[in-house]
């Protein structure tokens, strides 16, 4: 929907979905009806190299968001607003190469956290940033486990007790790490 909105003819052939265009992407308004961090990704990446300007409403406002955004202003996109519903994109001619950067994931991050949670282990996720997914562990830490933060990254651990059962609502950006939400 968002390639279409910024110009693309969309197809699937051979179970690959194949967008094109005859001159390129232009830029244009695109109005997710769902938040979709996938969607947003595929949107900021297409309308920084589309002609014009790109409104992106209902947008996805997750850190990977962010993380994303940054990086390709580092490569030379124009990009205001990332982090919130509303983002802008003024389209570039072209990006700039740029080394890779950016955290772990919160969702590979959290699902790792909640599983030595499940499990009763204890593991260091090295390079995990607890900024990204500080709800997450906040609701860890009410089923009894135990979190620590250091340099190194996020220590999770839990051994003996059972885990405590608690009640989890989610919401977008809620900080709780999901691949699937219901608003």
């Amino acid at each position: 929907m968002a390639l279409e909105r910024l110009g693309a003819t969309i197809e699937i052939e051979a179970g690959y979905v194949i967008a094109r265009t005859k001159d390129g992407l232009k830029g244009g308004e695109i109005s997710f009806p769902k938040v979709t961090v996938g969607g947003t990704h595929t949107a900021l990446m297409a309308a920084s190299l589309a002609s014009g300007e790109t409104v992106i409403e209902n947008a996805a406002r997750e850190p990977e968001v962010v993380d994303v955004a940054d990086c390709l202003v580092k490569m030379g996109a124009k990009i205001s607003g990332a982090g919130s519903s509303r983002i802008v994109v003024q389209g570039v001619s072209r990006l700039k190469r740029c080394a890779p950067f950016g955290a772990a994931g919160s969702h590979r991050t959290g699902t790792y956290a909640m599983a030595v949670a499940m499990t009763g282990g204890d593991v260091l996720l090295e390079g995990a940033r607890p900024e990204l997914l500080q709800s997450a562990l906040d609701t860890l830490t009410q089923t009894g486990a135990e979190i620590s933060v250091t340099n190194a990254g996020i220590r999770v651990a839990r051994n003996g007790g059972g885990i405590r059962p608690v009640e989890v609502t989610n919401r977008a950006a809620s900080g709780l790490p999901t691949a699937c939400r219901r608003n």
